[in-house]
């Protein structure tokens, strides 16, 4: 189906997105409203506690030395499917790369 909006559980109000307060009540409005495909787009905590209920995982690789201070854990019973080639725009500062993965 075509995009319908945002269904959110955000710590603070979004404007023009229907504001839910948690997860599991996100993903069941998205079936309720019969979308084809959702994503789960947040930061490690949300990774990290809902990888599980995903099929698919579209990740960004950046190719930085910089430390980072959150991480996100592949379970092992996902298995990459593609991975694009890294690409710099002259506005990133870093390459990047787009990984595929499927359970």
């Amino acid at each position: 189906k075509n995009y319908k909006g945002d269904i959110i559980a955000p710590k603070d109000p979004v404007p023009n997105a229907t504001m839910v307060n948690d997860i599991l009540t996100a993903i069941s409005d998205a079936e309720s409203l019969k979308y084809d495909n959702f994503f789960i787009i947040g930061g490690e905590t949300l990774y990290n506690h809902y990888q599980h209920l995903a099929s698919t995982l579209y990740l960004t690789k950046v190719d930085t030395d910089q430390l980072a201070d959150k991480f996100f854990k592949l379970n092992p019973f996902w298995n990459q499917i593609d991975e694009s080639e890294w690409i710099q725009n002259p506005k990133d500062q870093y390459p990047m790369k787009f990984v595929t993965y499927s359970k």
